[in-house]
C-alpha cells in the first residue's frame, strides 16, 4: 500500500537524526523508498529542501506537535498519511514512542491500524489551512484589538482582546485550550472560538458546528495580525473581515496506540510535571 516514505525530523535534539537513520534505513529494509527530511529553522535551507524532496505516500514525523504542524504545512498541497513519532515534551498529536516506531510501522504496513481523520481551517486573506487554529490578533503586546465576531452572519460578540482563535477538534487541547477553551472530542464536527485575554466577561468561548462561517472584523486602528498554527502569519487592516469555514482538505494519523483520552490525559499531565520539573531544577 505504502511506497515512498519521508521521515521528517527535528533538529535541535542530538538524537533525533540517529533515530531518523534507523527508522529510514528500517523502512529500506521493509522494501519502501525512504528519505529523510529535517524541519529547518533557515528560511533558505526549507525552500532548498521544499525544491527536490519527494511527494511521500507515508510521513513519518519525528518530534513534538511543532514537527507535526511543520510537516503538514510543508505537505499540505498533498497531504500523506502521518504516523507521529514522539520526541517533545508534550507531543500531544503522537502516540509512538521511538523505540517502538518500528513495531508500530509493520502493524501499519500490514494495514493494522486506524485512520484519525482532521479538518482543517480555511481563510479568505490568503493563507494556508489550519491544522489547529486561526489567530486573529494584535502584533504589539501592549496593544488591544477591538473585534467583533459574526457567525453565519451574525454579531454574537465584541471586545477589546489581545486575540481570537478560532480552532479545530485538534487544536482545542493546543494553544485554544491554554486560553481558557474548552476540551472538543475530535469525534465531533465542531469549531472552536475563544477570546484571548477579553477585556469584559461578556466574551465567552463559544463551540459551533463545522459548517458554521466565523469572520472577525477590527473595528478601530491599529492593523491585526492573522496567524495559521504560528506559522504563518500576514497583516490586515482594520475593517477588513477575517473569514473562515472548514477546508475541504483533510490530515489523516495512522494510529495503533492510545485513543484521544489517554492522549490528551498524558497531555496535562505532562505539561503538569515538565513544570515541577523545572521549579525542582530551580
Amino acid at each position: 500500500m505504502f511506497q515512498r516514505a519521508v521521515v521528517f525530523a527535528k533538529t535541535d535534539r542530538p538524537d533525533a537524526r540517529t533515530v531518523a537513520e534507523n527508522l529510514v534505513a528500517g523502512l529500506r529494509e521493509r522494501g519502501l523508498d525512504a528519505s529523510i527530511e529535517y524541519n529547518l529553522p533557515s528560511y533558505a535551507e526549507a525552500e532548498a529542501s521544499r525544491q527536490t524532496a519527494v511527494s511521500p505516500d507515508l510521513l513519518v514525523t519525528l518530534g513534538g506537535d511543532g514537527t507535526v504542524l511543520a510537516a503538514v504545512h510543508r505537505f499540505q498541497e498533498s497531504p500523506p498519511p502521518i504516523l507521529a513519532v514522539r520526541m517533545g515534551r508534550v507531543s500531544f498529536l503522537a502516540d509512538t514512542e521511538p523505540e517502538g516506531a518500528l513495531r508500530t510501522l509493520d502493524r501499519i504496513l500490514d494495514g493494522q491500524y486506524i485512520r484519525d481523520e482532521c479538518f482543517m481551517l480555511s481563510n479568505n486573506v490568503g493563507l494556508p489551512d489550519a491544522l489547529n487554529e486561526l489567530r486573529v490578533g494584535t502584533m504589539v503586546p501592549s496593544q488591544m484589538a477591538d473585534l467583533e465576531l459574526r457567525i453565519d452572519g451574525r454579531v454574537v460578540a465584541r471586545d477589546l482582546v489581545d486575540a481570537v482563535l478560532v480552532a479545530t477538534p485538534v487544536g482545542a487541547s493546543a494553544y485554544a485550550l491554554s486560553a481558557g477553551g474548552p476540551v472538543v472530542d475530535p469525534r465531533l464536527n465542531a469549531m472552536v472560538i475563544v477570546p484571548v485575554c477579553p477585556l469584559s466577561s461578556n466574551f465567552k468561548p463559544y463551540v459551533v458546528p463545522s459548517d458554521a462561517r466565523v469572520s472577525l472584523r477590527q473595528l478601530r486602528r491599529p492593523p491585526v495580525s492573522v496567524m495559521v498554527d504560528g506559522h504563518h502569519q500576514k497583516q490586515v487592516d482594520f475593517g477588513v473581515e477575517v473569514e473562515t469555514w472548514v477546508s475541504s482538505r483533510r490530515i489523516v494519523f495512522l494510529r495503533t496506540g492510545p485513543g484521544f483520552y489517554e492522549r490528551l490525559r498524558r497531555r496535562l499531565s505532562t505539561s503538569a510535571l515538565a513544570f515541577a520539573s523545572e521549579a525542582d531544577e530551580g
